[in-house]
């Protein structure tokens, strides 16, 4: 059988298109039922060249080099399931040797419509190997057709459906649109969070918010299961908002399992703009989750009481997590300030590093190009991060149409200030990182800064994707290492004072290894202080 890899070329995604014949296509057979319809799933392999309007997911699934041997389907019409089901889907094996499925008496079906409502491919040792995503979810835009998928079963015909499918990952088990416990073939329990924020005026709201859960082994964050996953928040037929629980499946193995949470509140229409940044974060264990379970089939929430007057309904996230932040010396930064933080958490390990500058640098900006550069404390030595340079582009700068709008470049570099200004060979800026080190998405623009270096955009940036630019993500390389991570953010985005936060895209392992790295970065607005903060959070060890 083939094997068959997943990777990025340049900028063309392979994708797996589990298929055969065209959908429109029925192939009567003499020993066929003439009153029954017979469905069935060829497979062949071809690939899809990366469209840029589909939409950005946190990073590449990866694939397993493991045999394909049998599929698990649902399928449905009007009055509910036919054939297997979310809880028990059925399983048809493949012909040995071949992609495609075995013809099974269970398939043999009245004519009508159908529904496909669920697709996984499975090893032999009963590994999710492919997946067709669902219609809605992060990574629907990556195949021609996510499911449902409806097929027309006429009488007397055989029916062979394309079914187009991805490489299942499981560290990105959510982005599918699958339930957890569907695809992951653990023991999982269920744990249900429900929030309420109150306002400086003491009025309880439906709280919206988001989550990212990793497991947790060893004192160490580990693989992520779920990220950015939230809740919503709508209006009733009342007309009173209403919020969901947000409910996640967690693998239970034998012994204690633990896992890292960090719980984000988010702007609502409920209550208004909040500085959207994380207001719980911790170790939970599956005793913890087992401690909300009621009866046998019963799980009561997680009840968050954030700004309010009350306790959280349980004290998961009561120890000492305070945060110590630290402050570099501030320097003049046009009309106003610019200084850098960092921010350890109670067991001295970085939490974020940020620099922060008032809003009336904004009004004094210079029609030339004008940089500083920030020192860190003293406090953050040991982490990966030397120094912050902060700069305005009156004129923004190339490539024309894209970046050619007045912005703010903010490198953190990795390097100290004394290697930044032996950025100056052009043999050696040409000299690109490890595949391993580079994030899938992203590519190397021509040429090099001196004193700077070459930099890396992401081809999901939506500036390359025929958005306007407002911020972005970049990163800089120079002598076959990264460098800098640099977010770029326009004047405009910036006076706009909103607060918003974005995932940055992992590479498979780092070069610097025994440090803490980003996952995220946010872009916020205190309307008190009326100060800026642009922060790199959601650290992880590497």
């Amino acid at each position: 059988m083939k094997k068959i890899n997943f990777g990025i070329a340049c900028v063309a995604m392979m994708l797996l298109i589990l298929t055969s014949c065209s959908s429109d296509e029925a192939v009567s057979t003499g020993d066929l039922n003439q009153e029954k319809a017979t469905v069935s799933f060829g497979a062949m392999l071809s690939d899809l060249v990366n469209n840029k309007s589909k939409q950005a997911v946190t990073e590449i699934p990866a694939c397993s080099d493991e045999d394909v041997v049998y599929v698990e389907i649902v399928l449905s019409n009007g009055s509910g399931n036919v054939v297997g089901s979310t809880e028990d889907p059925f399983r048809i094996d493949l012909v040995e040797g071949e992609l495609f499925t075995k013809n099974v008496p269970e398939l043999e079906l009245d004519p009508g419509n159908y529904s496909l409502d669920y697709f996984v491919v499975y090893d032999g040792n009963n590994n999710a190997i492919w997946v067709t995503p669902m219609a809605g979810s992060p990574l629907a835009d990556f195949v021609n057709t996510s499911l449902p998928i409806v097929i027309d079963l006429r009488a007397g015909v055989k029916k062979y459906v394309e079914v187009p499918v991805l490489c299942f990952d499981d560290r990105m088990v959510n982005e599918y649109g699958y339930l957890f416990f569907d695809l992951i073939p653990n023991e999982v329990i269920e744990w249900c969070v429900f929030g309420n924020y109150c306002d400086e005026n003491g009025r309880h709201h439906p709280a919206a918010f988001s989550m990212d859960i990793w497991r947790y082994e060893n004192d160490e964050i580990g693989t992520q299961l779920y990220s950015d996953l939230s809740n919503s928040v709508e209006l009733d037929e009342s007309g009173d908002y209403a919020a969901s629980p947000l409910c996640v499946a967690l693998p239970d193995t034998e012994g204690v399992d633990e896992y890292y949470v960090e719980i984000t509140l988010l702007n609502s229409d409920a209550y208004g703009e909040v500085t959207e940044s994380v207001i719980r974060q911790g170790v939970i264990t599956d005793e913890d989750v087992r401690s909300l379970f009621s009866g046998e089939s019963n799980v009561e929430y997680f009840h968050f009481q954030e700004g309010c007057s009350g306790e959280d309904s349980q004290d998961f996230f009561s120890g000492d997590d305070s945060l110590a932040t630290y402050y570099g010396p501030s320097q003049e930064f046009a009309d106003g300030t610019a200084w850098s933080m960092v921010q350890f958490d109670s067991d001295g390990d970085l939490h974020a590093i940020a620099l922060k500058f008032s809003e009336s640098a904004l009004s004094g900006m210079p029609e030339m190009m004008y940089e500083i550069t920030l020192p860190l404390p003293e406090e953050a030595e040991g982490i990966v991060f030397d120094h912050i340079d902060i700069g305005f582009m009156p004129q923004g700068h190339e490539p024309p149409g894209v970046y050619d709008i007045p912005h703010f470049d903010l490198h953190f570099y990795m390097i100290s200030h004394e290697e930044k200004m032996q950025i100056t060979d052009a043999e050696l800026a040409e000299i690109l990182p490890p595949a391993e080190y580079i994030p899938a998405t992203y590519i190397p623009t021509p040429g090099f800064i001196p004193m700077m270096g070459k930099h890396w955009l992401s081809m999901e940036a939506g500036e390359l994707n025929g958005e306007v630019f407002d911020q972005t993500f970049i990163m800089g390389s120079y002598n076959g290492s990264f460098i800098f991570f640099e977010p770029m953010v326009t004047l405009d985005y910036l006076n706009e004072k909103t607060s918003m936060e974005y995932q940055i895209h992992q590479p498979q392992s780092f070069e610097r290894t025994g440090y803490y790295y980003p996952t995220r970065y946010s872009i916020n607005y205190d309307a008190e202080a009326k100060e800026y903060t642009v922060m790199l959070s959601g650290m992880v060890w590497r």
